[in-house]
């Protein structure tokens, strides 16, 4: 059985109907760095949004993220929200992808199906990195992380 891939990242940054008709739940499995700007924040916004507003469900994978826990630099403001930036988080947020989906759902107040899990992947530590597939070309090390993260 084939399961078709749909990328949400350059024109097209929400489901469309074509796409939509094909699943019943969206898998998210994606690596956050804990930042604001990142944005595959944005990308799991729509997609809750998305399906709240069609009844699908979202199952997003987890796995700690790779710079921390420390939270850092002032929120960003009502009103100033764009892909770059989903929601009022600090510029180091510190929250995980299975954590996101809970803060967008309380935050935007949506009625949405949502289940987190834990990735069965290798899993990225700021010691191992390098060791890891980095989820974009603009984080090839460790060090970016820290340095896009700092508020």
């Amino acid at each position: 059985m084939a399961m078709p891939v749909f990328s949400l990242y350059g024109e097209v940054r929400r489901p469309t109907d074509v796409m939509r008709d094909t699943f019943d739940v969206l898998l998210v499995d994606l690596q956050d760095l804990g930042c604001r700007i990142y944005t595959f924040i944005t990308t799991l916004r729509y997609v809750l949004e998305d399906a709240a507003r069609t009844g699908k469900s979202v199952w997003v994978l987890d796995r700690p993220n790779p710079v921390g826990r420390a939270v850092e630099g002032t929120r960003l403001r009502a009103g100033w929200e764009s892909f770059v930036g989903a929601g009022a988080l600090p510029m180091r947020h510190s929250l995980t992808m299975g954590e996101l989906p809970r803060w967008f759902v309380i935050t935007l107040g949506l009625d949405v199906d949502c289940h987190v899990g834990s990735s069965s992947r290798l899993i990225c530590y700021p010691r191992t990195f390098s060791a890891c597939r980095c989820s974009t070309p603009r984080s090839r090390a460790s060090s970016s992380t820290r340095t896009a993260t700092r508020g």
